[in-house]
């Protein structure tokens, strides 16, 4: 496949609601593709080493990953051949995009011989950012009609279910994500010490607290997961709290980087 580089406008996924992995060890350039993402409204997860990248993408769903070559324990090549090794025996696919200063032929060969799908230039163009996006994700759709992005993420939450219970003030609305930002890491810790304590009553109670918040935004996903948990400790049973713990932590850091965007756009 032909890398996908220039000054052309394209639209990143339009009218898709996007989870993207970032794996990117420079900070100025992540902090520009957690932006540029953000203004589409697609979720980011930032990871800074390749090692990092994989485990990322073992623990949660994404629709498109964006790689740089160059990275600390693992480089971007190795991270994407193993990913594509372990999604042969997965029968599963998601797209991946080099982030890279060297835009030679020879670099787009390394790339596709590990198993990307294009790459895109540092420093990074914002109409080729997401042109490069656009053909990539327009390319794997075509490639597999069966599992198209829409069809394959659900949304993170309901902004018309936000915006209800705040009468439709926007302004209030970005007030109450600033404090579900500020109290959720808090109330995870709870949840934790409950845990590491072998405390029944207090994680019920530490859970219960956690769904009332989500519950505000319509983010079923994260609501069910912290109903699972509060479930669990309501019986005194604590056996699967660990990985239902896990499962909210996921869906508590998809909900957080969705607000997150929300806010960001708001604030403009």
């Amino acid at each position: 496949m032909a890398a996908c580089d220039g000054d052309g406008a394209g639209t990143a996924g339009e009218g898709r609601s996007l989870r993207v992995l970032i794996a990117e060890d420079n900070e100025v350039n992540r902090a520009l593709a957690v932006r540029l993402l953000a203004r589409r409204g697609h979720e980011a997860v930032v990871v800074g080493t390749g090692l990092e990248a994989l485990a990322a993408w073992e623990d949660g769903r994404f629709d498109l990953i964006l790689m740089d070559l160059q990275m600390p324990q693992m480089d971007g090549l190795a991270a994407t051949a193993a990913i594509r090794d372990r999604e042969r025996a997965r029968a599963t696919y998601t797209p991946i995009i080099a982030l890279t200063a060297n835009a030679a032929s020879t670099d787009e060969a390394r790339c596709l011989a590990a198993g990307m799908d294009a790459f895109i230039s540092k420093p990074v163009r914002i109409a080729a950012f997401y042109k490069a996006i656009a053909a990539v994700l327009d390319r794997d759709a075509a490639l597999h009609p069966e599992e198209t992005i829409l069809s394959q993420v659900p949304e993170v939450f309901d902004l018309k279910t936000a915006l209800d219970a705040v009468d439709g003030e926007r302004e209030l609305l970005s007030g109450m994500i600033a404090i579900y930002l500020r109290q959720t890491p808090r109330v995870m810790q709870d949840i934790d010490a409950a845990m590491a304590a072998g405390d029944a009553g207090a994680l019920e109670i530490a859970a219960h607290k956690l769904k009332g918040s989500v519950a505000m935004f319509g983010a079923r996903a994260a609501r069910e997961a912290a109903q699972h948990l509060e479930d669990l400790a309501e019986t005194r049973d604590l056996s699967q709290a660990q990985a239902a713990r896990g499962e909210l932590g996921a869906e508590i850091e998809r909900l957080t980087a969705a607000l997150e965007a929300v806010r960001a756009e708001d604030e403009r």
